[in-house]
């Protein structure tokens, strides 16, 4: 699928199909088929579209915006899984976890610890697929 041509997310889209099977897996907490089966494994602004929906389908339900992520930013892991930038998403009000704070497994899917350095940015973000999502950037 890396020879579409248009990458809006317009019902019935492949970006549309795909965010539909994230949300119903998120809201049954359980696992689905990676969806690249449907985007193809190449396309980065068709993820990015994805990335949109599922953005958008979480603020209409009531989640607030409270930050955003880059992630593979090391060259070694780049290079370990064949990509050669790194990845930006969002943190959701419901991420959001106290020091000493609890998760309840139950609510996870497929749970993995990630070791992170939070940074606070205080300079404007370029455009990036990331910050066009939502030009704003609340912290908490």
């Amino acid at each position: 699928m890396t020879d579409r041509t248009a990458t809006t997310a317009v019902p019935g889209s492949v970006a549309a199909l795909a965010a539909e099977r994230l949300i119903a897996a998120a809201r049954n907490i359980a696992a689905t088929a990676p969806v690249r089966d449907v985007l193809g494994s190449t396309d980065v602004a068709l993820a990015y579209d994805v990335q949109k929906l599922l953005t958008a389908a979480r603020l209409a339900e009531g989640a607030r915006i409270v930050g955003r992520k880059v992630g593979l930013t090391s060259p070694a892991v780049q290079a370990q899984l064949g990509v050669d930038q790194p990845d930006f998403g969002v943190l959701f009000d419901d991420m959001l976890v106290p020091d000493g704070g609890v998760v309840d497994v139950a609510t996870l899917i497929a749970p993995k610890a990630t070791a992170i350095r939070p940074r606070i940015v205080a300079i404007p973000l370029p455009p990036t697929p990331a910050t066009r999502i939502a030009p704003t950037i609340t912290m908490p």
